[in-house]
């Protein structure tokens, strides 16, 4: 059998293509594997550990419409990673430590409408 690596998209970058393969080595559609290269995790392997458990539950969430990949991802990334400017009334521009950094990584399915929960 072929290593998914090597079915990737002649026109990805590096790591582009180490994504993919990541994606459809855990099983994940094409589909999948083409929205999760179109967001960050496709041109950047900062925090690695904690991206690829987060590729893991977009992998095993089938049923997750792959058009909700970016938002998830961004989502994710803001509550986590991203510091925050904020500008107060009447001052400059303060930034403000991570907003969630012991934000974990817990998905599942809720209830019938098939909601996507995200939980630290």
């Amino acid at each position: 059998m072929e290593h998914p690596v090597l079915q990737a998209p002649t026109h990805f970058n590096l790591e582009a293509v180490l994504r993919w393969g990541q994606v459809r080595g855990l099983g994940g559609a094409e589909h999948l594997a083409k929205a999760v290269v179109q967001t960050p995790l496709g041109t950047s392997y900062t925090h690695e550990d904690f991206c690829e458990k987060v590729v893991i539950v977009l992998v095993e969430q089938q049923i997750l419409d792959s058009t909700l990949v970016r938002s998830i991802v961004d989502c994710i990334h803001l509550r986590k990673f991203a510091v925050q400017e904020v500008v107060p009334p009447g001052s400059n521009v303060e930034c403000r430590d991570l907003p969630e950094p012991n934000f974990g990584m817990i998905a599942s399915i809720c209830s019938r409408r098939h909601r996507y929960c995200i939980s630290g």
